[in-house]
């Protein structure tokens, strides 16, 4: 058997690479949060996917630990739920099958969020 050249090696990566990158489009979400948009929630489906995809935007815009109730709801509107301290937000689709996610804000006593948590499932 012969052995494969540096060049060959090198050819077989780079299409591994971009083989890779190709998979990974449209799966990897850059879409920059909007508090307008998210708002309007995801209830069609051009937008079922959307505040899921805004999730990386909006952890790094917004500092979220720490932030009143108020605050929150000023800025992400209403929660689909809210139950004994905490509020979720239905993120819609995640782009991985069927599987759908939720933003959960827990509240410390001072009605502050102690916590959050993303769900996928």
């Amino acid at each position: 058997m012969m052995a494969m050249s540096s060049l060959q090696k090198a050819s077989i990566m780079t299409l591994a690479v971009i083989g890779c990158l190709l998979f990974l489009r449209g799966k990897i979400a850059h879409e920059r949060f909007d508090s307008d948009r998210w708002k309007e929630g995801v209830h069609s489906e051009e937008t079922s996917t959307l505040r899921w995809d805004m999730m990386n935007s909006l952890r790094m815009k917004h500092r979220l630990k720490g932030m009143s109730k108020s605050d929150i709801m000023e800025l992400l509107g209403h929660p689909d739920g809210e139950w004994s301290g905490t509020f979720w937000y239905y993120l819609g689709f995640s782009k991985r099958g069927i599987d759908t996610g939720y933003l959960y804000l827990y509240f410390d006593e001072t009605d502050r969020v102690a916590r959050l948590h993303v769900s996928e499932g």
